[in-house]
């Protein structure tokens, strides 16, 4: 198990003014909740349901967007090592960036 911090840095929309602007203003919504039910058998139900939480909070307006250019490159370097074998799953920390 590893942890990577990319940002100590508070957000600046929090999880709960976030998620509800993505209830009442993404149009991919209405959708997650299908996508949990479906994930939930999956190992890897974790990852791909915050994926798609993120992409659903993405298509707000205004887009909520937690993520920064380090955290793709880390998504990026995790799957060349998913390739190369490694085991991996992540988890977002609540409150930070």
């Amino acid at each position: 198990m590893g942890l990577v911090v990319i940002s100590g840095e508070e957000k600046a929309v929090g999880s709960r003014a976030g998620m509800k602007r993505t209830v009442e203003a993404s149009p991919l919504y209405r959708a997650w909740p299908a996508k949990v039910a479906a994930d939930l058998p999956e190992v890897r139900a974790a990852e791909s349901n915050a994926l798609a939480m993120h992409a659903t909070m993405i298509a707000a307006w205004p887009p909520v967007i937690y993520w920064k250019p380090e955290s793709l490159a880390v998504m990026k370097r995790v799957a060349e090592l998913r390739a190369q074998g490694w085991p991996y799953t992540s988890r977002w920390m609540p409150g930070r960036i």
